[in-house]
């Protein structure tokens, strides 16, 4: 069974309500610092993604270039390829092969820039 409160006795204190705390409006001088913050971020992605995409083309004169094939057989190809480096030549694309005396090796095409 539930109690009544007396008529004479007082009702027991409320709880204080207390707003809550206001976030801080932003300054004149914060809303500039922001904008400019922004600038940098977006610079710094563009210049990023040039970077990224091989720098702002320039148009420069063609480049020419000789190209050469050769066979190498697993024995020779470190020898071949050392030699082919040290005069100036690029790998372009090897593939798996036989030679003409069914030997097993690599056919290499090479490129250098013309001279």
């Amino acid at each position: 069974m539930q109690t009544q409160p007396q008529p004479n006795q007082p009702n027991p204190p409320r709880p204080q309500y207390q707003q809550p705390p206001q976030a801080p409006q932003p300054t004149k001088e914060k809303s500039k610092l922001w904008v400019w913050l922004m600038i940098i971020a977006v610079v710094l992605t563009v210049n990023g993604v040039i970077t990224m995409l091989g720098g702002v083309p320039i148009k420069t004169e063609s480049q020419k270039w000789e190209y050469g094939a050769q066979f190498a057989t697993d024995e020779e190809m470190e020898r071949k390829f050392t030699s082919a480096g040290d005069n100036h030549w690029e790998v372009v694309y090897c593939r798996r092969a036989r030679d003409p005396k069914n030997n097993w090796g690599y056919e290499c095409i090479f490129k250098r820039p013309k001279q």
